[in-house]
């Protein structure tokens, strides 16, 4: 796959750090199981997030050789809790005439059925209608 000019890549950030594993929503550090076999949700003992700790996949370990374990990974497209899509459409109203308009999310402006200007639907409304991935940190441990 040839990331350099995916959305993929466009949206990560990668940084380079000797840390012991720590929890993504407090920062509160834990001890990960030696000799991991299979993935296991950690409970942070301070916060109560749960955390995904698992061993590196084999086709990782080719690329990295000392790729140990993954921390907060989304294993296998794994749903994280996110605000959940609109599915019936919403009834707004035209902001130069008042007319009432049905916005079912398929088109970001649409017109006004009474007097006909586009009208651009909010942010607010849209993210609504087209929720958006929240982004995670996520960590891969190394051997020394």
């Amino acid at each position: 796959m040839d990331i350099t000019g995916s959305e993929w890549f466009s949206e990560t950030t990668v940084s380079f750090h000797r840390v012991i594993p720590f929890c993504p929503a407090c920062s509160a550090p834990f001890d990960v199981k030696e000799n991991l076999t299979a993935p296991y949700k950690h409970t942070c003992s301070k916060c109560g997030n749960e955390i995904v700790v698992a061993p590196v996949s084999q086709w990782l370990r080719k690329i990295f050789p000392k790729a140990k374990i993954l921390i907060n990974a989304d294993l296998q497209g794994e749903k994280k809790e996110e605000q959940v899509a609109l599915s019936e459409p919403i009834s707004f109203t035209c902001p130069q005439c008042g007319g009432g308009l049905i916005v079912d999310g398929k088109e970001r402006v649409i017109p006004c059925r009474f007097c006909g200007i586009n009208v651009y639907i909010s942010d607010d409304l849209w993210l609504r209608l087209h929720p958006a991935r929240v982004k995670t940190r996520w960590f891969i441990g190394f051997e020394d």
